[in-house]
């Protein structure tokens, strides 16, 4: 079944993802207790691993066709795809394992509703993925 969810559904579950997908950071690489000011040189990358759910959506984060610079991040019924994989990227980004690009939150926004993408990996603010709080 290929449903696409509507906006509103996606701008509503943004906060969510984004914390989903910096716990799946956080988890990978190690870092929860790290301060950035001290923090040593990141591990290897650890293997893909599919992208949580977010919280009982039964969602997760989803490439949306392609793997080029733009291509949008959207939330999607978990279906274990490849379109699904993400991969701990240096320091706190997430990298798509099919395009090494990173997530990217468009606009350098981290405001409700900001879309995300694929983009060339630059260790922007924009692309890398933390716990509120």
């Amino acid at each position: 079944m290929t449903r696409r969810p509507g906006r509103t559904r996606i701008a509503a579950l943004l906060p969510t993802v984004c914390a989903t997908l910096a716990a799946l950071t956080l988890a990978l690489t190690g870092t929860a207790q790290a301060d950035a000011a001290t923090r040593q040189p990141a591990p290897a990358p650890a293997p893909a691993r599919q992208a949580p759910p977010a919280r009982s959506s039964g969602t997760a984060a989803r490439v949306w066709a392609g793997t080029a610079n733009g291509t949008a991040v959207q939330l999607y019924d978990c279906n274990g795809t490849a379109a699904q994989q993400w991969r701990a990227g240096a320091g706190s980004s997430l990298r798509d394992p099919a395009s090494g690009r990173s997530l990217d939150a468009t606009g350098n926004s981290s405001a409700d509703g900001t879309r995300l993408q694929l983009r060339d990996c630059t260790a922007g603010a924009n692309q890398a993925w933390k716990l509120p709080g």
